[in-house]
């Protein structure tokens, strides 16, 4: 397959905060769709537009065709991958599915609308040996085409897609960018590396790549002002001929700044109102202002979203393993809207 650069960072998921969250108050039951059908033994996965990632194992019958359900959320945009051997690090295979509808369409963008949809049994490779593989990355390198009977499905054709960047059918976290043999998904050497061209090497701050620890195992220490931008010779992160972490971002130069407007009383003080009145997209959004400043006007090197109209878009466009992307698992369709409707009422002010 194809290698080309991609954002992704899934061990960072589970340490991220800030944004993410939702409330019970505001948020509409997630509707649900069961996708059915046979396997012979198998993982099945589905990656879909709204950060939902759902994993199952196929049902162990005795027979060479095992049964499958797997709900993945109604009338969103998913994709489905599957894996044989699963446990066999040998002989592991995985497969992406790319389906035509009943109109002819291709692709490998499903989007449900029924309530339950079979599509048949899959013959899914059992040995890498019968396979593409030209990397030898155990990914077939061209998805199986599955004929889908039923209307309620259809084949999502897009000129574009944020989780398979360079169009090759192949979902980014199953690339081999590193060309490793290890996909990214997999990869502990790899994440969080330069995906994308080194992500901020503007103002948010260049992750760089991550590159291997030196004799030592030394991290390096940090500078007089407790900056996380730099490490020394002696951290492996920190040295270019072994690949560095780079600079997360000028932190000295943010708190400079932002010491200097706070002692000067560079800033605008906040009138409470005397009688208020709940606004749920507001409530929703008052988990961003950690990153992106009150009322959507950031102080820092993260952009403003006051006056956003495209949350949803925004939210997603980086693709699967990005911070927005992980934050935006904690909300429903709905809530973003809400977010999207109260960030229009507010100013952006240069």
């Amino acid at each position: 397959m194809k290698n080309t650069p991609i954002l992704l960072s899934l061990v960072a998921i589970p340490f991220l905060i800030g944004c993410g969250g939702g409330s019970a108050t505001t948020s509409s039951a997630l509707q649900t769709a069961k996708l059915t059908g046979t396997v012979p033994g198998t993982k099945i996965e589905a990656f879909c537009d709204n950060g939902v990632q759902k994993e199952i194992k196929s049902i162990h019958d005795g027979t060479d065709k095992h049964p499958f359900t797997l709900e993945i959320p109604k009338d969103t945009d998913c994709r489905i991958v599957m894996t044989t051997n699963e446990d066999d690090a040998q002989n592991v295979v995985i497969t992406h599915l790319k389906f035509e509808d009943s109109k002819g369409n291709q692709s490998i963008i499903i989007n449900i609308s029924d309530d339950e949809v079979d599509i048949g049994h899959i013959p899914l490779p059992m040995s890498t040996e019968n396979i593409d593989d030209a990397n030898n990355d155990h990914v077939k390198d061209t998805p199986l085409i599955v004929n889908l009977a039923s209307s309620s499905i259809n084949a999502v054709v897009r000129d574009n897609d944020y989780l398979d960047d360079d169009n090759d059918d192949i979902i980014n976290p199953y690339e081999d960018d590193d060309g490793d043999q290890i996909p990214n998904y997999k990869d502990t050497d790899y994440y969080g590396g330069d995906y994308k061209g080194s992500k901020g090497s503007d103002d948010k701050g260049s992750r760089g790549s991550k590159g291997s620890y030196d004799d030592k195992g030394s991290k390096g220490s940090y500078d007089d002002k407790g900056s996380k931008g730099s490490y020394d010779d002696k951290g492996s992160k920190g040295s270019d001929d072994k690949g560095s972490h780079g600079s997360k971002g000028s932190y000295d130069n943010y708190n400079n700044n932002y010491n200097n407007n706070y002692n000067n009383n560079n800033y605008t003080p906040i009138m409470l109102p005397k009688a208020y009145t709940p606004d749920p997209g507001r409530l929703l959004g008052s988990q961003c202002a950690q990153c992106h400043g009150t009322n959507g006007i950031s102080v820092n090197k993260w952009d403003s979203i006051a006056g956003e109209d495209k949350l949803h878009e925004e939210m997603f466009e980086e693709g699967f393993g990005h911070i927005m992307t992980a934050q935006a698992k904690g909300y429903t369709p709905h809530e973003i809207n809400l977010m999207e409707t109260w960030l229009q009422t507010l100013k952006y002010k240069d």
